[in-house]
Order: structure tokens, then sequence, then C-alpha cells
């Protein structure tokens, strides 16, 4: 071999060595240098299930009653309309849950004050003025409702109700005449109810108690200045129809 081509292969094969030693410690070094980006998967919404399960909760609105009917004496009879109305506020409780989907059954029951108060004066009648008041309402319920959406539920609700009442006339001559029946009859209604978290909801509601009549009779005198006829058989009859609406505030243990 000439000496110019062992020269040529000389120089190529330490060129050759060179760069390999250059990349087996600078270039593998550098690639290990290099980021690769984290895979970061996509958020997941947070789901919870708030129609299912028992709930206490309070709530408060406004009341008001038919509060009429009909009072009479010997001498004849009138029609009168006290048109109760007033605050309602008290606390409920139930359980339920969902079925086939989007359906929603529960059982419901509630308490509470209502300060609904109404007087008619001068009722040409034995009276001089006539109050008609109720002073708590009560009621046990099924609820079925559709669940329009994870945190939305459209419902009605059925069944027994209990009032306080009470009823009083204050005669022509001054003297009261007082009954404070408990009433019961039928309760049906409607509601929005709105999920705020796992835990919290907001509810919109409406009721009606059919209460059925109140009546109530007693023995007094019918007085016209300084002269008074009795003693007489005194009687009324009262319709109790009581609608509330109102707003609640539950939390689903």
């Amino acid at each position: 071999m000439r000496l110019s081509d062992f020269l040529r292969v000389a120089v190529a094969t330490c060129v050759a060595t060179i760069g390999a030693l250059l990349w087996s410690q600078f270039g593998i070094a550098h690639g290990a240098d290099l980021k690769v980006p984290a895979y970061k998967a996509p958020a997941v919404a947070e789901l919870y299930d708030y129609f299912n399960g028992g709930y206490i909760g309070g709530y408060a609105g406004v009341g008001w009653d038919r509060g009429a009917g009909t009072a009479s004496d010997p001498f004849g009879s009138t029609d009168f309309n006290t048109a109760p109305f007033g605050f309602t506020g008290g606390l409920y409780g139930g359980v339920g849950t969902h079925f086939g989907g989007n359906f929603y059954l529960g059982i419901e029951g509630d308490g509470g004050i209502i300060t609904a108060d109404g007087t008619v004066n001068t009722p040409g009648f034995v009276g001089s003025t006539l109050n008609n008041k109720t002073r708590w309402l009560a009621s046990l319920r099924g609820r079925f409702g559709f669940i329009l959406a994870p945190n939305l539920m459209a419902y009605g609700t059925a069944g027994w109700g209990w009032a306080g009442s009470e009823f009083t006339v204050t005669g022509t001559d001054g003297s009261q005449f007082s009954t404070n029946p408990t009433l019961n009859g039928a309760v049906a209604g409607a509601g929005l109810e709105y999920a705020l978290g796992h835990n919290w909801g907001l509810r919109v509601q409406y009721l009606h108690y059919f209460l059925g009549d109140l009546h109530a009779s007693t023995i007094g005198q019918v007085c016209s200045g300084n002269a008074c006829t009795g003693p007489i058989l005194l009687g009324a009859n009262v319709t109790h129809s009581i609608g509330t609406a109102t707003a609640g505030l539950a939390y689903k243990f």
C-alpha cells in the first residue's frame, strides 16, 4: 500500500472513532435532556345523585284561606267571606329514590305555623264581627317526580293534611263565641326542586288543603241598642280551603 493511501485510511478511521465517541458522550446525554410533554387526561365532570336518599329542610312563604261561609239565626242567614291571609313557615323531611331512568318516588312530611287571619265587620247577622284564623298546618304526602336534568326535578304531591283553626263571633251585645277545631282533609300540589350540589337543594312548591267545612253553633242573644232578644240558637258553617306558596332549602343525607 502506498503511503498516501495508508494516511487516508488512518485519517478516516480516526475521524469515525472520534465522531462515535462524541455522539456517545453528548448526543445521548442531550437526548436524555429532552422533555417529553406528559399526557394529561381531560377533566371529568363530577357526578352526584341528589335525588336519592333522605333529606330535611325548612320552608317559608305565604298562605291563604277561602274562609267563606254562612251564619244563621232564627231570623235569617247571611253569607260572609273572611279571606284570611298570612305568613307560613316550618320544617319538612322525607326520603325518596329514582327508578326507571328519570322517574322519582318518595314520601314526605311537613309541619309549621301559619298566621292566616281574616275578619268581616258588621256582616248583617247576630254578630258585629266574624273572625277566622288558621294557626298551624301539617301534612303527610307521597311525591312522584320526573328528573328533567341531573340537578332539576319537577314533581307532583298528594296525601292528607291537618290544620288548627279558630272561628270567633263577637255579638252585638259584646259577648263572644269561639271554637278551635282541628280540621283534616286531602292535600295536593306540585313543585320544582333544584340541586345546588351533593347535599343542598332549593325548591318552590304550591300545596292546597281541602279541609272541608267547620260547623259551629251556640246559644246567644241578638241585641239592638238596649233591647236584646234571646236566648236563641246561633250557627255558622265555614268552608276551609287553604293554599300555600313556599320556597324551601333542604340538606340531603
